[in-house]
């Protein structure tokens, strides 16, 4: 009898896996009845393979077939709970301690670096090492002053990262160990001694001879491409590159494996080595730049599908890219089973499964074109297909163009990363990087200017929710490739309706998501915003943005709306960025129609505004003057200094920064959510009835800089 589903026993046994750790993750988000309805389905189904054409032949195969999926789902179960058991036991609360340790990781950002210190101990109130480490942001300095291999030492308070941030587990935080943040001026930093590990010196070598060659923005460029570290890389460069859809170049994973391995078996087979001994050589070379770059899922995953590959080819055995793959997502689940939930997984994985599962049905529909080119159109297709929805779900907006650009850029990818990793590492050894990267300096100074030239905002789309509409379109991805057995006009059929389900809850998840009244918050230390959506209106109130803020925040807030801002709402602030430098940045990220902002006499700039942005429409008011925001009341209080909202029966009002403690007359009324950044407790204590929460770390409350973009669910009049 033929199978009814094509799964590889690899397959089967990841998939067991995760379903273990999904269990464990609905406790985590206190929603029992799901784990136990996914623990019941998969139950069924082991009952299911038992049943189904049994006999006494293949009994004692199937029992223990499903003891080892049921030893998996158990295994990921169990490792995923204990791991999130000890970062909740990890907490610390908020504590000053003296901390030793070393720096592992570091990028620039407005007003220093950030490093992550592992290996730490602590003495003063607290004393002991640490399991996990900390994020720590070193104020005035530059990464070198500050670097990876450190040994260091300062004086801090220490905060808990929560389990989650944004509403979303903070994998990043859990996956590489780091359970706190911390900020601190360099001049109290002590640097002990500084013994990087060797993949930490192979990291360091690599962006040295790229600086020594490169100007900055090659540099950054070159070393997100050959690495992986994209945070040097310009925020509105990086921007540009999600837009065209190319930004995955960045992540390294089979593309670069794969050039890699290439190159190695020219330069072997040239050397006429042994084929074991040129297998041996590469897995391990793949495996130490896969250390290099962090042990990023994608590039561990590329590093095992590749070997899998070699030792396939060295052995006459048939290669099969859905065993590789379900091999490398096992090991990578049971080291780290919260990559599970990192978008770097679910794009790594999910985009080589759609490659491997709808390459040969999408290149049959372009059978019209030579070879090579419907091959290459089925690869980028499929690669989308399945892209899309995870990057829907994870940044709120996909590229349309991405194909386009992915049949363009990802064969001049290929050389320009072989050229720069050469060119690197001669210019490395012999001190001339600057000779022999004078060549790719340029390629990348015309990559820059290619991503520069154009706007590609405008083929973004976002504002898209997906919720249970994700369930019915990779149903119906599985049905149209051919992995269940169906009759080709049932598949079809199948497929249809699938889709179509798709296309109808997708529009009826999205009329649901827009018309819901929402209040987010978000602070950060150079940008502090409310955003108030209410039947699709967008509203940004703007209370403190310095000159070099970072709106990359804001960003993600306005990725789960319509992407537009219809109201530009800014507030008087002392240290405040100037209303035709906010209006600049914003409207970079986002189409801005109307700006108001507080002002008795702003002519010059509200001139210059004009001039800039003739479609925005800008007016400047003073306090209590009634704002012309179409779904809800908003006006200014305290000289501008504060934005009053009234949405519904809701009550909200939020602070700027002042100069001098204002004595705050003028304000009688409670309200139902206070934002603030400074003098909390006077804030907080006269004009909260309910919800106090700030821009910016604080001790009192909730702080939007160290949970993320908080979000509050608002009902509208009635």
């Amino acid at each position: 009898m033929r199978k009814f589903v094509n799964l590889r026993l690899p397959v089967a046994v990841a998939i067991s896996l995760c379903l273990g750790i999904i269990c464990v993750y609905c406790r985590v988000l206190q929603n029992s009845a799901t784990g136990w309805i996914i623990f019941s389905l998969f139950a069924l189904s082991l009952l299911i393979y038992l049943l189904v054409g049994i006999s006494r032949k293949n009994l004692i195969k199937r029992l223990s077939f499903i003891l080892v999926f049921l030893t998996f789902f158990s295994f990921g179960a169990y490792n995923f709970g204990n791991q999130i058991d000890d970062f909740e036991k990890a907490s610390l609360s908020t504590v000053f301690c003296h901390v030793d340790g070393k720096v592992t990781e570091g990028w620039e950002t407005s007003s220093g670096v950030c490093v992550a210190i592992k290996d730490v101990t602590l003495s003063g109130k607290v004393k002991g090492n640490l399991k996990y480490g900390i994020y720590t942001y070193v104020n005035g300095c530059k990464l070198g002053d500050v670097d990876v291999g450190d040994v260091i030492s300062f004086d801090a308070t220490l905060s808990d990262r929560p389990l989650f941030y944004e509403d979303v587990l903070s994998t990043k935080y859990l996956s590489d160990q780091i359970k706190y943040t911390t900020f601190v001026d360099y001049e109290n930093v002590e640097i002990k001694e500084n013994s990087p590990n060797l993949f930490e010196k192979f990291n360091l070598f690599i962006r040295q001879s790229l600086r020594q060659g490169l100007d900055d923005d090659a540099f950054s460029l070159s070393y997100a491409l050959l690495t992986g570290h994209d945070e040097f890389v310009d925020l509105d460069i990086l921007t540009r590159f999600r837009s065209a859809g190319i930004a995955h170049v960045f992540a390294v994973s089979g593309l670069h494996i794969g050039f890699l391995a290439t190159v190695l078996a020219f330069v072997f087979r040239k050397l006429r080595l042994n084929r074991w001994v040129s297998l041996v050589l590469t897995t391990t070379v793949l495996f130490l730049y896969s250390g290099v770059c962090g042990f990023s899922s994608s590039s561990i995953r590329a590093a095992i599908m590749c070997t899998v590959l070699l030792f396939a080819n060295n052995t006459g055995f048939k290669y099969d890219g859905l065993s590789s793959v379900g091999v490398a997502a096992v090991i990578v689940l049971i080291l780290r089973p919260v990559e599970l939930f990192a978008v770097g997984f679910q794009l790594s994985f999910g985009v080589v499964i759609g490659l491997l599962l709808l390459t040969n049905p999408i290149s049959k529909l372009f059978r019209f074109l030579p070879e090579k080119v419907a091959r290459s159109l089925g690869a980028v297709i499929s690669a989308q297909l399945v892209g899309i929805p995870i990057c829907l779900s994870s940044f709120g907006q996909f590229s349309v163009v991405a194909v386009l650009f992915n049949l363009v850029f990802i064969p001049v990818v290929g050389v320009i990363y072989v050229v720069t990793f050469a060119c690197c590492i001669l210019g490395g050894l012999f001190s001339i990087s600057t000779v022999t990267l004078f060549i790719p300096s340029y390629v990348y100074r015309a990559v820059i200017w290619f991503i520069n030239v154009f706007d590609y905002s405008w083929v973004m789309v976002g504002g898209v929710a997906l919720g249970v509409s994700a369930l019915f379109y990779f149903s119906a991805v599985v049905v149209s490739c051919g992995l269940i057995n169906l009759k080709k006009s049932v598949a079809i059929a199948l497929s249809c309706v699938l889709f179509a389900f798709t296309a109808l809850s997708i529009t009826g998840n999205t009329i649901e998501r827009a018309k819901q009244t929402n209040f987010y918050v978000t602070g950060s230390n150079s940008f502090c915003a409310s955003v108030v959506t209410v039947d699709g209106e967008v509203t940004v109130i703007v209370n403190y943005a310095s000159r070099y803020c970072s709106v990359s925040r804001l960003n993600r807030i306005l990725a789960k709306t319509s992407g537009e801002i219809d109201n530009l709402v800014v507030a008087n602030g002392y240290g405040m960025a100037d209303v035709h430098l906010i209006v600049t940045k914003l409207n970079g990220v986002a189409d801005v129609k109307n700006v108001y902002y507080y002002s008795k006499d702003k002519a010059p700039e509200e001139n210059a505004i004009r001039k800039s942005f003739k479609d925005i429409t800008i007016g400047n008011f003073s306090d209590l003057q009634p704002l012309p925001v179409k779904n809800f009341d908003c006006k200014f209080r305290q000289g501008g200094y504060a934005v009053q909202v009234k949405v519904g029966d809701t009550d909200i009002i939020s602070f700027s920064k002042f100069q001098d403690n204002p004595k705050y007359k003028g304000i009688d009324e409670k309200f139902d959510y206070v934002v603030a950044i400074d003098y909390l407790e006077s804030i907080f204590d006269l004009y909260s009835k309910g919800e106090s929460i700030s821009y910016m770390v604080s001790e009192q409350g909730i702080d939007a800089q160290t949970q993320g973009n908080l979000v509050y669910r608002l009902k509208t009049a009635s």
